[in-house]
């Protein structure tokens, strides 16, 4: 279990664009990106929860009016909070019972935030799933951001689906088993791989609100379109030709007619 200190963060990323050209490229056209961590605890693992499903922008918003709302950033002043002061922050009805279990789990003991320190990656991400709302994103990017940790690929992450994509040529977002087998060039390090690639995202395909300028998911190569078959003309029917004179007269024996 290897954390990313400053030192280590530089070592991870210089090894990474010797072994992938693509990251490389992202280097030299926007630099490095940069080791933002939250500080864990209660205030980190609430605004995950907020992120959810949301632009970039949006997220942002709802949490500054939460954060505004509660005064300070604590278990006890958002269960202080009534359901309709959360919704009028931006919460959704299922984020507000998210946000209110975990602060509610937190305040009778039944999570330990702290115990995720010492625990192995997936251990601690086991750990975190036992949360109401917090799948394994949500849990990915906990350790990711928040403890630091070297060697966590979010691969349901949007923003990195798509830049991934991107970056590596694709028509269309790879689907997950595919991000996951590209990611494995990039171990120990895929969490500083999937810094590069939010790094990517803000600077190339994110929108001054926080949507995407371009998914490929979009812009599914279309193949020709299938054309009916000509409907066969119905053959015309021989012409009737005139019967030979020596026809005739035997005809003309038979029926009696001359």
């Amino acid at each position: 279990m290897t954390r990313l200190t400053p030192e280590v963060f530089q070592k991870a990323l210089d090894h990474l664009v010797a072994i992938d050209p693509h990251l490389a490229e992202i280097r030299a056209a926007h630099g490095d990106p940069p080791l933002r961590a939250r500080p864990p605890g209660f205030a980190a693992l609430l605004q995950i929860i907020v992120d959810q499903q949301v632009s970039v922008a949006a997220a942002r918003a709802i949490w500054g009016r939460l954060e505004a709302a509660m005064g300070e950033t604590s278990p006890g002043a958002l269960l202080a909070l009534d359901d309709a002061a959360l919704r009028a922050c931006g919460l959704s009805r299922g984020k507000v019972i998210y946000a209110r279990g975990l602060a509610a789990d937190i305040v009778e003991g039944r999570v330990n935030l702290d115990a995720l320190e010492t625990m192995e990656d997936e251990v601690a991400i086991a750990e975190l799933v036992k949360i109401k709302g917090i799948g394994r994103w949500s849990a990915e990017v906990y350790l990711l951001s928040t403890l630091a940790r070297a060697d966590v690929w979010p691969v349901d992450d949007l923003a990195i689906a798509t830049a991934t994509g991107k970056v590596k040529g694709f028509r269309v977002r790879p689907k997950r088993r595919t991000l996951i087998r590209l990611a494995e060039l990039w171990r120990p390090y895929r969490s500083v791989a999937a810094r590069f690639m939010w790094h990517y995202f803000r600077h190339v395909l994110m929108t001054p609100n926080g949507g995407v300028k371009h998914d490929p998911a979009r812009h599914k190569k279309r193949g020709k379109k299938k054309t009916a078959k000509p409907t066969p003309k119905a053959r015309p029917k021989p012409a009737k030709t005139k019967a030979p004179a020596r026809k005739k007269a035997r005809n003309r024996k038979r029926t009696g007619k001359r």
